[in-house]
């Protein structure tokens, strides 16, 4: 069943960054920034046995996931994308 969601998780960030590349011009730096954090966001999903899909579902349609800045798979020395958020 993981196997699925991360192949799932990778189809839906390339197709993600497809469209950011296509329709809104970004570009490499952009989209290697943007392909971090959601692979790092993925790997702490597929951790509670979750993925992208399922989130982004549940987000819509159920109760939305809470993800704990602590949560976060980061590596040394990068920043996390929360660390931005509103608190």
């Amino acid at each position: 069943m993981a196997r699925q969601s991360k192949s799932s998780d990778q189809t839906l960030i390339e197709l993600f960054l497809d469209m950011l590349a296509a329709e809104r011009g970004a570009g490499v730096n952009t989209l290697s920034a943007y392909r971090r954090d959601i692979e790092d966001l993925s790997a702490t999903l597929a951790k509670k046995g979750g993925s992208i899909a399922r989130a982004a579902m549940m987000a819509v349609f159920g109760r939305p996931a809470r993800i704990r800045r602590s949560d976060m798979v980061t590596g040394p020395g990068r920043r996390c994308a929360l660390d931005n958020a509103p608190a």
